[in-house]
C-alpha cells in the first residue's frame, strides 16, 4: 500500500485542459499568469493530509531536545528547541490553510478523502500533529523560558480538549467506515492501518504533559485531564494492539510487507512507545495529585493510592518500553529485507521514521528520570541523536526534491515564454 504524496501522484482526471479558445495569451506575463496559476492550483489539488505527518516528525525534534540529557537547560539548546517550535507551527498553520483553500476549491475531495481506504487513515495525522505542538509548548515555552502563566496554560488546555475532539471522532469514523465501507484482506494489511487509534494515545500524552502545570491553578481541571487521559490511553492502546497483533500475524503468514511499505515499519512501534510514554508521565501525575483531602472515598484518600497507582502505571510502562525494543528489531528487519529485496524510493513515507522514534527517545529518558537509571538516560540520549540524524537527512532530501522541482517549474516558464503559442501544452505539463 502505496503512501499518497503531495508531489508525487498527480491525479489530472478532475482538471479541464485550458482550451486556445479560452485562454488567448498575448504576451510573455499571460503565459508565465496562466502557468503559475495552474501548477499553484495543483499543489493545492494535491495536498494530502499525509503531509501533517511531516509536522508530527517537525513537532517531536525539538520535544526530545527538551529532555536531551547534557544541556537541555542550557540557553542555547532551548533557543534552537524554540525556533524549531515555532518553524513546526507556521507549518501547521500553513498546512492547515492549505487543506482548507483544497476542501473550498474542490469540496469533492473531502468526499473522496473518506471513501478512500488510505487517505481515510492518514487523516490521523492532524489531530497528532496539533498534538505536538500543544505538548512541546510546556516544557519549551511555560517551563523553559517560564513564559505564560494562568492564562497560557488553560489556552493549551483548550487546545486539548479540541485534540480530543477531533482524535476520538476520527478513531471511530475511520474504524466505522473500515469496517463498513472498505474491503481489507489480511495478506495485503499495512501497519498504517493503526494510525488512526494512535491519535487517542497521543491525545493522553498531551493531556498529561498539560495537566501538571494545571495542577498549579486548579487540582480539580488537572485531575479531570488525568482521568481523561487515563480512558483515552486504555482505549487507543487497546485497539492500536489488536491491529498490531493482525499485523504480526500478516508477516509470519505471509511474509514481508512489499517495499513500498517498508518505511512504515515502525509504525506499529510508535503505538507503543506513545502508550509507554504516556504512562511513564501519567505515573508521575498520580503520584502527586493523590491522596485526595476531600470528598468521602476511602480508595482516593487514602495515602497508598498515590504510591500504588505509580507502581503499576509505571510498570505497565517498563513493559511497553520492553515491547517497543523487540518492535525496533522487526522494524529493522523489514527495512533490511526490502531494501535487500529492491531499493527503497525516497518519498513522503521516510517522514514516518521520525516520530515512533522520537517519541521512544523521550519515554526512555522519562524512565532514567523516573527510575534514576543512568542507563535509561544514556540510551535515551543516543536514540535521541540517531533521530536528530534521520530527520536532518530526511529533511534535507525533501528540500532538495522540492528545490529540484521548482527549478523544472522555473525552466518551464522560460520555455513557455519563448512559445507563447504553446502555452496551453506547457501548462498541462505542470499538471
Amino acid at each position: 500500500m502505496t503512501a499518497p504524496s503531495s508531489n508525487v501522484s498527480r491525479d489530472t482526471s478532475i482538471l479541464k485542459p485550458l482550451q486556445p479558445e479560452k485562454v488567448q495569451i498575448y504576451g510573455t506575463h499571460d503565459v508565465d499568469d496562466a502557468v503559475s496559476r495552474t501548477f499553484w492550483k495543483n499543489r493545492v489539488k494535491n495536498f494530502q493530509f499525509l503531509w501533517f505527518a511531516v509536522i508530527m516528525a517537525n513537532g517531536i525534534i525539538p520535544t526530545t531536545l527538551s529532555h536531551f540529557i547534557v544541556g537541555s537547560t542550557t540557553l542555547p539548546l532551548r533557543i534552537v528547541a524554540l525556533t524549531l517550535w515555532f518553524n513546526n507551527f507556521a507549518w501547521f498553520i500553513f498546512f492547515v490553510c492549505l487543506t482548507i483553500t483544497r476542501y473550498i476549491i474542490h469540496p469533492s475531495s473531502w468526499r473522496a478523502a473518506f471513501n478512500h481506504p488510505v487517505l481515510t487513515l492518514y487523516i490521523a495525522t492532524f489531530p497528532m500533529g496539533l498534538g505536538t505542538i500543544i505538548s512541546g509548548a510546556v516544557p519549551i515555552i511555560h517551563t523553559g523560558f517560564n513564559f505564560g502563566g494562568r492564562s497560557f496554560i488553560y489556552v493549551l488546555w483548550a487546545f486539548w480538549w479540541l485534540d480530543v475532539v477531533i482524535s476520538v471522532v476520527i478513531t471511530f469514523v475511520a474504524l466505522y467506515f473500515m469496517i463498513t465501507h472498505f474491503e481489507y484482506e489480511v495478506e495485503k494489511l499495512s501497519s498504517a492501518w493503526i494510525f488512526p487509534f494512535v491519535t487517542m494515545t497521543v491525545a493522553s500524552s498531551v493531556g498529561n504533559v498539560v495537566s501538571a502545570p494545571l495542577a498549579t491553578y486548579s487540582r480539580s481541571h488537572a485531575w479531570l485531564t488525568i482521568i481523561i487521559s487515563l480512558i483515552l490511553v486504555i482505549v487507543g492502546f487497546a485497539l492500536a494492539w489488536n491491529l498490531i497483533s493482525a499485523f504480526f500475524q500478516r508477516m509470519i503468514f505471509h511474509g514481508m510487507p512489499p517495499v513500498s511499505q517498508a518505511m512504515q515499519a515502525f509504525f506499529p512501534m510508535g503505538a507503543i512507545a506513545q502508550t509507554g510514554y504516556s504512562l511513564s508521565v501519567l505515573a508521575p501525575n498520580f503520584e502527586s495529585q493523590l491522596p485526595f483531602d476531600h470528598g468521602d472515598s476511602t480508595f482516593l484518600r487514602s495515602p497508598a493510592t498515590g504510591p500504588t497507582l505509580f507502581a503499576i502505571t509505571l510498570a505497565a510502562a517498563f513493559v511497553l518500553w520492553i515491547l517497543g525494543a523487540a518492535w525496533i528489531i522487526f522494524a529493522l528487519m523489514s527495512i533490511y529485507y526490502a531494501a535487500k529485496t529492491d531499493s527503497i524510493k525516497f518519498g513522503p513515507s521516510w517522514w514516518g521514521l521520525i516520530f515512533p522514534n522520537g517519541v521512544y527517545a523521550n519515554f526512555t529518558v522519562q524512565l532514567g528520570n523516573l527510575l534514576d537509571s543512568n542507563v535509561f538516560r544514556i540510551l535515551g540520549a543516543i536514540w535521541t541523536c540517531l533521530t536528530i540524524a534521520v530527520w536532518a537527512y530526511i529533511a534535507a532530501r525533501t528540500l532538495y526534491s522540492h528545490v529540484r522541482e521548482e527549478i523544472g517549474f522555473i525552466r518551464l516558464r522560460l520555455h513557455a515564454r519563448k512559445t507563447g503559442h504553446d502555452a496551453n501544452r506547457a501548462v498541462k505539463e505542470t499538471a
